[in-house]
């Protein structure tokens, strides 16, 4: 275990119970490749106090956006 994570272990250890857990729910449109019943994720990750799940999520497809328009300009 490098020292890093061990740090951050302690940390969370040591933390509140209401400030490492949580969760979001997000209802996303069904896509045509969904299947009958569709699909639950689930999502773990550390989290940002001061980013919702939805913002980052946002955030990823902008960049991803971005990325493909350039691809396709060239």
């Amino acid at each position: 275990m490098d020292k890093y994570f061990a740090t951050m272990i302690d940390e969370y250890k040591r933390a509140p119970k209401f400030h490492v857990t949580g969760y979001q729910a997000i209802c996303l449109p069904r896509m045509a490749s969904d299947s009958e019943n569709g699909h639950v994720r689930l999502v773990v990750h550390f989290g940002n106090a001061w980013t919702t799940t939805w913002e980052k999520l946002e955030s990823i497809l902008k960049k991803s956006a971005h990325a493909v328009e350039r691809k396709l300009a060239m």
